[in-house]
């Protein structure tokens, strides 16, 4: 038995087979190849009805030792919700507006714009059913997390904060994607290291031996950095197992639980890990962003508050300073 397509007065045949084959391979081809144009076309769309608050903002670089800074004051932030302090915590994407949505990511994750923006776009990946935030990432969250970097076509990273002490404010589970800054003014500190460059590191040997090409580097900090992290390059080839034992080799070289305050950075060539000790400095605060430089906040009162000193200085009081290792 053949199905009959007809399209513009011409007929076409196809065995039922063939034909779920290459719906089958549009379908995904299409989803892949256009979530970013379907994101921009979205937030765009929503930013002009109003329902997406954002408007663009310059960035604002501040020299520093050992990486410099880029801010952004987005008054937009200002409305953002915060319920990460909330004791109980229901499901905070449970009224997700349809306008907003760009689909499943698997069974257990959902991928959305984010409201509250500071640059164009920003994603939202969150748990469908209600997780903790303060728990660490598992191997599908890590999957699904990667399968959206794979599926965009310019660069992005990928943020996690562990908690309201890694910068949370949200308490549903969920990660964030950001655009690459890019830029001759800015960039992340993995990335002023290059991975053939073994004597600037500090090796760790890590626990699982059977990855590919896992061990040109193995786990490292960065030289001069004042606050702990641990480094990963990541393998040429690699899967959601992969990804999740390569992050959980770094939670244990840093000494920290499955529920210990830290942010998780991830990018296509590597992901870095950071112990946290607090969200906040006073009305100042940091997430897993501002840790490596890239810093938003509401007001210029607050952009004050950071730059008044070097926000270097900042830093190790958000994370843990690298003198607290050998104490």
């Amino acid at each position: 038995m053949y199905k009959i397509l007809q399209s513009h007065s011409l007929l076409f045949f196809w065995s039922p087979s063939a034909l779920s084959r290459i719906v089958s391979r549009f379908f995904a081809t299409s989803s892949t190849m256009n979530l970013e144009t379907k994101a921009l076309a979205a937030f765009d769309r929503l930013v002009q009805s109003g329902e997406l608050l954002w408007k663009e903002t310059a960035p604002r670089h501040v020299p520093s030792s050992p990486f410099n800074f880029e801010f952004r004051v987005a008054a937009s932030l200002a409305k953002k919700p915060r319920t990460a302090h909330q004791k109980k915590v229901v499901n905070a994407f449970a009224d997700d507006n349809p306008d907003f949505s760009l689909g499943l990511i698997g069974p257990n994750h959902k991928l959305i714009l984010n409201k509250f923006c500071v640059v164009r776009p920003q994603f939202v990946l969150h748990t469908v059913e209600f997780v903790p935030q303060q728990r660490a990432l598992d191997s599908a969250d890590l999957g699904s997390l990667w399968h959206v970097l794979q599926s965009l076509q310019s660069e992005h990273i990928a943020i996690f904060n562990c908690g309201v002490d890694a910068g949370a404010s949200v308490g549903h589970k969920h990660m964030q994607i950001l655009p690459h800054p890019g830029g001759s003014d800015f960039q992340f500190f993995p990335d002023t290291v290059p991975a053939q460059d073994g004597k600037a590191l500090i090796p760790y040997e890590a626990s699982t031996t059977d990855l590919p090409t896992r061990f040109h580097i193995g786990i490292y900090s960065v030289p001069n950095i004042p606050f702990q992290h641990a480094v990963q390059w990541l393998p040429n080839e690699i899967n959601e197992n992969i990804l999740a034992s390569i992050y959980h080799d770094l939670l244990s070289h840093l000494t920290l639980g499955q529920e210990s305050a830290h942010n998780l950075i991830l990018v296509k060539d590597w992901i870095m890990v950071i112990p946290r000790r607090t969200g906040w400095i006073g009305d100042l605060g940091a997430n897993a962003a501002a840790m490596i430089g890239m810093v938003w906040m509401t007001s210029e009162q607050d952009y004050e508050g950071w730059t008044k000193q070097d926000p270097m200085l900042l830093l190790p009081t958000f994370g843990v300073p690298v003198e607290a290792s050998s104490s």
